[in-house]
């Protein structure tokens, strides 16, 4: 790490060789804050991964319970599955459209509650 005019750099170097034969080098400079900016959107990817495979483990299940359900002929509970999840993220999108008028903002909105019901197993 370096510090030039009071901005922290952290340096990478690089040997250019020629075979055996040392040619050069580069060092290449970087702003602390720049890599902590993107220390920061890695996690926030690795967290946004994280949710989608619970995300895909909950949907499964979910499948695998209706499958069980069509296999031992309980139709009734089928429905009453199918209709309450699509009530009940009807009900979240009819709530937000009202909050929100601009529709990417109440997009942006849905997910803080989708992510919750991914993280606590709770519903909308």
């Amino acid at each position: 790490m370096a510090n030039f005019n009071g901005l922290s750099v952290i340096a990478n170097r690089e040997a250019i060789r020629s075979g055996e034969e040392l040619l050069g080098a580069i060092i290449s400079f970087r702003s602390k804050d720049e890599i902590a900016t993107l220390n920061a959107q890695l996690t926030q990817i690795k967290q946004y991964v994280e949710s989608l495979r619970t995300l895909r483990h909950e949907h499964l299940n979910w499948m695998s319970t209706l499958n069980g359900l069509l296999q031992m002929k309980e139709y009734d509970r089928v429905r009453e599955m199918v209709q309450g999840e699509s009530q009940a993220q009807q009900q979240l999108i009819d709530s937000l459209r009202g909050a929100f008028a601009d529709r990417q903002v109440a997009g942006f909105a849905v997910w803080p509650k989708f992510s919750a019901r991914v993280n606590w197993g709770s519903r909308w």
